[in-house]
């Protein structure tokens, strides 16, 4: 296998391994974009107890570092652009979402590039399911800028000669939302 490097604020990172495609579902977003009735959950659902899971995040608790790099930010919100503006999707606060798009593209423009914020294992959570939370705002993010069903957030676990940190990424897939247009309504 090929190895992967990068640069981050003067120092190189192998890329490891990552993790992809972890839901955010209605229950984790922010109210305006949810769809249904919920107030909603600040902790995310990151996987099963397994071997996979702990190799990647490490022992409970896990603690780990993480990124949002605030180019691939404005990426993910240009690729959201249309459904922010002309939602297809029964959001609760629909009305407002144009709005928002703009407000929450000026939020990122005044970050830095690299934008930290800390994950946290939920230890109050007994096992099978492992959540992370936390309070900074790039988490803050996590849960703002993401529309539900088509928003999905991928981890990549870089190693460098000090310490390990991971790269958080938004992504969409809109084949969700095509998908649920031609479900009947049951």
């Amino acid at each position: 296998m090929e190895k992967i490097f990068y640069e981050l604020e003067g120092t190189v990172y192998q890329q490891l391994n990552s993790i992809k495609r972890i839901s955010l579902p209605d229950s984790f977003v922010s109210i305006p974009q949810k769809l249904n009735k919920g107030n909603g959950e600040a902790k995310l659902y990151v996987g099963n107890e397994s071997d996979k899971t702990r190799n990647f995040f490490g022992p409970r608790p896990f603690r780990i570092k993480c990124f949002f790099k605030r180019t691939e930010l404005f990426e993910f919100m240009q690729e959201l652009k249309l459904e922010y503006k002309y939602p297809k999707q029964q959001y609760r606060r629909k009305n407002e979402l144009s709005e928002l798009f703009d407000k929450r593209l000026s939020k990122i423009n005044d970050q830095n590039e690299i934008i930290w914020f800390s994950f946290n294992e939920q230890e109050q959570i007994a096992p099978p399911r492992i959540y992370g939370k936390s309070d900074d705002l790039g988490y803050k993010f996590l849960r703002e800028l993401p529309l539900p069903g088509i928003s999905y957030l991928s981890f990549i676990k870089l190693q460098s000669s000090s310490r390990t940190i991971f790269n958080a990424r938004l992504s969409t897939d809109f084949s969700l939302l095509e998908v649920k247009q031609f479900l009947p309504d049951i």
